[in-house]
């Protein structure tokens, strides 16, 4: 029934071109740069969700629906509305957004905290996941293991974040993964490039972590933001 639900709602596409004042902050901008991602609507039914999905659902529409994927494979499900908190369904380990990256052709995964930290990397067709968590998951670390890919974990700039970092480079130590840290600095994170008087400062951390993945990785990518 949930999948059914699913493909009855409108597309992302779809909904803001008949619904244009449907607007949350950055996510909406983030959103119209992956694919699957739909809109649960003034007029979706919810009782048409299995009972055991519905709590997860709010209550006050619409917001978006985002599919947690990778190719044809369908994990669980990310809610986002305007100024409410994230609920998230399905198999925990694996409930990250814009798993598809994992099959981008790169040798590197870019590993951010939240969804809105993803716009800048994505808007640059960067390999990038948002874990939503600072929690390190023992399965996505043996899938990216299997598939040689190194790790670039961008945390956050908190406290949080900075202990993240020494969780993760002892779990890439153990499984024979290369990890790089890369530490933002002027501000908490890459959500910031929605704030304008951060933009600036946003850029410039991109513009270093480009000057990284280049060398690196004998790349050309160079920064096209505005």
């Amino acid at each position: 029934m949930l999948f059914d639900f699913y493909l009855n709602l409108p597309s992302y596409s779809l909904y803001h071109k008949l619904h244009p004042n449907f607007y949350v902050p950055g996510y909406t901008e983030t959103l119209a740069l992956v694919s699957g991602v739909k809109v649960v609507s003034l007029k979706s039914d919810l009782s048409e969700v299995d009972i055991e999905y519905r709590n997860k659902f709010y209550l006050e529409k619409p917001y978006y629906y985002i599919p947690v994927k990778r190719g044809k494979e369908n994990y669980g499900f990310i809610l986002k509305g305007s100024k409410k908190p994230t609920p998230r369904d399905g198999i925990i380990n694996y409930l990250i957004f814009n798993l598809d990256a994992l099959d981008y052709n790169f040798p590197f995964i870019i590993l951010v905290e939240g969804i809105k930290d993803s716009y800048p990397l994505l808007a640059l067709n960067l390999p990038v996941i948002s874990m939503l968590t600072t929690t390190v998951s023992i399965d996505f670390i043996s899938l990216t293991k299997s598939l040689k890919k190194d790790i670039i974990f961008i945390p956050d700039n908190d406290l949080a974040g900075k202990k993240s970092i020494i969780q993760w480079e002892k779990i890439c130590l153990k499984n024979k993964i290369r990890y790089l840290p890369f530490s933002i600095t002027g501000c908490k994170d890459f959500g910031d490039w929605f704030d304008v008087n951060y933009r600036f400062i946003v850029k410039n951390n991109i513009d270093r972590l480009l000057i990284l993945l280049n060398n690196l990785f004998c790349l050309s990518i160079s920064n096209n933001l505005n």
